[in-house]
């Protein structure tokens, strides 16, 4: 499990909705699917902030 950060760009939307996951405000939010967490981890917009072995 992780959590991730969207990180929008200067005068993009604060929220958005990714692989079933809503993010909102900066605020973390809790991610299980390995397969997402890979995508989240390639992509500039968000940053984890969290991982744990199951």
């Amino acid at each position: 499990m992780a959590k991730v950060i969207y990180l929008p760009e200067k005068g993009s939307e604060d929220e958005t909705e990714q692989f079933g996951y809503a993010f909102k405000d900066g605020k973390p939010t809790e991610v299980t699917d390995e397969k997402a967490i890979a995508k989240f981890r390639g992509n500039r917009f968000f940053k984890i902030v969290g991982e744990k072995s199951e």
